[in-house]
């Protein structure tokens, strides 16, 4: 790299058979551009094919897990913004729902917004005493379907309404016994992290293709539905002509 150079946005390396991808803009949150987002779809998808890689830990670099989408950085697809944004995060989120290996997220910090579906996605959260999650899309006047059916999925419904509808932060120690949560001191997050993923890793592996096929298949159904619904509420907000995503026969998922 030369010296002039970015730092790249995603960092990646391997260590005894678990593929590490490191969110690194620090300075930033790392919130996450849409090229990272990209970045970490192709990154699992080459680590599903790769017989190489037992597992993916997910972590980040500095004191915030992640802050969520970087508004700061605009889509490349100037005529159709929104639309760019929900392709992109719909595959990353695909992407970790299809995921056939353990995937598991190391957690050193707050997880907002697309951080917190990062987090809800993982079949194992490992994270620091204070780490918490946050919906607050609504305090911006924006929609999020797909992080109240992410967090309903990996919580429950009372918790996620309140997150979408009331941007309640919740601390992920409180919520342990509804999900696979380990809280552990901020120094050991990472090697915690990928000891569980080896142990995961150790089960058969095409029975933990298979059973996290099942086990997540109601959720990418949703997953897709959610996405759906935003598109609704977008032809909505922009033509002013009301529609009921959940009737509506014209709404399809665009995946």
């Amino acid at each position: 790299m030369k010296p002039d150079s970015p730092a790249p946005q995603i960092l990646v390396h391997r260590t005894h058979g678990v593929e590490v991808l490191t969110l690194n803009r620090p300075r930033s949150a790392n919130a996450v551009t849409l090229d990272a987002g990209e970045l970490i779809t192709r990154h699992l998808q080459a680590a599903a094919a790769d017989p190489q890689v037992a597992a993916v830990v997910l972590a980040s670099t500095g004191k915030v897990f992640c802050a969520g989408y970087d508004l700061k950085a605009p889509p490349a697809d100037t005529s159709d913004p929104a639309g760019q944004r929900s392709r992109i995060w719909q595959g990353v989120f695909l992407a970790m729902v299809d995921f056939p290996k353990p995937f598991v997220v190391a957690v050193n910090g707050a997880a907002i917004g697309l951080g917190c579906m990062f987090v809800m996605l993982a079949d194992h959260v490992v994270c620091v005493p204070d780490a918490y999650i946050s919906l607050p899309e609504i305090k911006h006047g924006m929609l999020t379907p797909a992080g109240y059916t992410i967090t309903k999925f990996g919580l429950n419904h009372s918790i996620a309404a309140d997150m979408t509808l009331a941007a309640r932060t919740v601390t992920l120690a409180s919520v342990a016994h509804l999900k696979r949560i380990e809280v552990v001191a901020s120094t050991a997050v990472l090697e915690r992290a990928l000891s569980v993923a080896s142990e995961l890793a150790a089960h058969p592996a095409h029975a933990y293709r298979m059973n996290k096929s099942w086990v997540n298949h109601q959720l990418r159904a949703q997953i897709n539905e959610a996405f759906a619904a935003g598109a609704s509420f977008r032809r909505e907000a922009a033509t002013g002509i009301s529609s009921d995503p959940m009737h509506d026969g014209d709404v399809k998922s665009s995946a």
